[in-house]
């Protein structure tokens, strides 16, 4: 699978790094977040439509690293940041998992 690549991967340092808990740092947070993803989300969708044994696979790569950074929020007890990760992925998995609610 495809990992992230230098400027989304800056843009995930910086989260780590710089972001604090000010609500208009949250709104980069998800704004970042989600871009990032809706991206390589469209990028599988696009190349793995005729086999969906591979597409469910590089879909459930990405939601494996949100929930991945989720849990280490948690462990840092940055639980505003976790917040974002979870509506975030919740945005996502409602666009491109048909049927989720």
């Amino acid at each position: 699978m495809e990992t992230l690549d230098n400027k989304e991967q800056w843009i995930i340092d910086h989260i780590n790094t710089e972001i604090v808990e000010a609500e208009a740092d949250m709104e980069v947070m998800r704004w970042a977040l989600e871009d990032i993803y809706e991206e390589r989300l469209n990028e599988y969708k696009n190349y793995y439509t005729d086999n969906v044994a591979l597409l469910y696979k590089s879909f459930h790569s990405c939601f494996d690293e949100l929930k991945s950074m989720e849990d280490q929020y948690k462990y840092k007890e940055e639980y505003e940041k976790c917040q974002v990760i979870i509506e975030v992925n919740d945005i996502l998995k409602k666009k491109f998992i048909p049927g989720y609610n």
